[in-house]
């Protein structure tokens, strides 16, 4: 299973959700996506609600899972993600997934910018690391 892929077309929503779609081709499927979902605010009770988890979605609905993410590390044109055991296996994944743009500067800052975002209102697995 290929833990690597390039990514191919992006898609943003910044409003009552936050939203980074990466499209890829992966051997399943030539126009696979990643869903990466997050709310506008996190509702900081204890203990924390499925609503504050990042939610991810591949393809449709019976690939998905909310809350497995590991972390998600953004560097130099590439997003790395590392999840949990069940994260990887309800998304048809390896526990470490690598997104590349190469050569689409202007969609990897569209997707940090919304990721960011992201990492402001709460979500500590989302940070800076790779250089």
């Amino acid at each position: 299973m290929s833990n690597q892929f390039s990514v191919t077309e992006t898609f943003i929503q910044n409003d009552d959700l936050l939203c980074v779609s990466l499209g890829f081709v992966s051997q399943e499927n030539p126009l696979d996506i990643l869903h990466i979902v997050s709310g506008v605010y996190l509702s900081e009770t204890t203990p924390k609600p499925l609503e504050d988890c990042l939610y991810f979605e591949r393809t449709d609905q019976r690939l998905s899972c909310s809350g497995e993410a590991i972390s998600i590390e953004i560097g130099d044109l590439m997003i790395r993600i590392r999840f949990t055991e069940l994260g990887a296996r309800s998304l048809g994944f390896s526990k470490m997934v690598e997104f590349y743009f190469a050569g689409k500067s202007d969609l990897f800052q569209s997707v940090v910018q919304i990721l960011d975002k992201m990492s402001a209102i709460g979500h500590r697995e989302i940070v800076r690391k790779l250089q």
